[in-house]
């Protein structure tokens, strides 16, 4: 994919691009996949948790993971923001938008924030998506 940067924003001729990374829904060795959508991966776990799904008295079964990321893909290929090949995914850098904004705080990251005292949950912040 060649880099698309609107005006009058640029890269430097010496500025070195790291391709965006690309990830799997199967499990075992993938070519270009670094990162894995498995139930049982970082996101696996975090979405399968009953942390996530207040309405739901049981965590996501694996088949329920695996449909829910499925959807989610198809959505998202669908929508313009990821292209697949077989099993593996990646971000079209081209459909991010950056804005800048104010923040007083910063959320932590409910996939690697470790829960420090008793078994209060953590809270998870959704941002408004912006058309």
């Amino acid at each position: 994919m060649i880099p698309v940067i609107k005006e009058p924003w640029s890269f430097d001729e010496n500025e070195q691009l790291h391709q965006a990374t690309w990830v799997t829904t199967a499990s075992g060795n993938h070519e270009k996949a670094k990162l894995k959508l498995t139930s049982r991966s970082q996101i696996g776990r975090f979405l399968r948790s009953d942390n996530v799904w207040s309405l739901r008295s049981q965590p996501l079964t694996e088949e329920e993971y695996t449909s829910l990321i499925s959807v989610f893909i198809h959505a998202l290929c669908d929508a313009g923001y990821l292209v697949q090949h077989k099993s593996e995914v990646q971000l079209r850098i081209d459909s991010l938008l950056w804005k800048a904004s104010n923040l007083s705080e910063i959320a932590p990251d409910p996939l690697t924030s470790k829960r420090l005292q008793g078994n209060e949950k953590p809270k998870i912040l959704m941002m408004p998506l912006n058309n």
